[in-house]
């Protein structure tokens, strides 16, 4: 009778199991750093686009109210 290693039983130490959860860890930790700048990005050009728009509006509600004025005078 052949022994269980002779077989091909295998079964993984402590350390390489650590090793292995630990990797994953890291690898985690950069994929949510890396999806954080993503999102923060995101966000700054969202803000950038409502500050346009709200300088565009602001722009239009300007000249409205100087054809107003000289309307009026």
């Amino acid at each position: 009778m052949k022994s269980a290693s002779v077989i091909g039983c295998y079964a993984f130490t402590l350390i390489e199991l650590l090793v292995v959860i630990s990797i994953i860890a890291l690898l985690i930790t950069m994929l949510t750093l890396g999806l954080e700048k993503a999102r923060i990005s995101a966000r700054t050009v969202q803000y950038q686009g409502s500050l346009r728009e709200l300088n565009v509006e602001g722009e239009e509600v300007c000249r409205l109210m100087t054809f107003v004025l000289r309307l009026l005078v």
